[in-house]
């Protein structure tokens, strides 16, 4: 599993096996995991942003990017790489 950007955001990722076939072909048996991250805040959006670019973030760079992510699509890795992806 890797995660571009800052460790953080939310995240759910399900594992899972559907299925034992070794005990009996007719019983099912699941599994799963869920992981869960908090949120971003402002400060961690910059950083993904600035992370993903690869570069530091100019006064111009950086009101863009929050403009981007104040326009409804809040602060989150996904929103980060997508401005930056907009922006190399």
């Amino acid at each position: 599993l890797r995660i571009d950007g800052h460790p953080g955001g939310v995240i759910a990722l399900q594992i899972g096996r559907m299925g034992h076939h070794q005990i009996n072909r007719d019983q099912q048996s699941q599994q799963s995991l869920v992981l869960t991250f908090p949120p971003f805040d402002q400060a961690h959006y910059l950083e993904a942003v600035q992370h993903i670019l690869g570069r530091e973030l100019d006064e111009d760079l950086r009101k863009s990017a929050l403009q981007f992510a104040m326009d409804g699509r809040g602060f989150s890795g996904r929103t980060a790489r997508h401005f930056a992806n907009q922006n190399l």
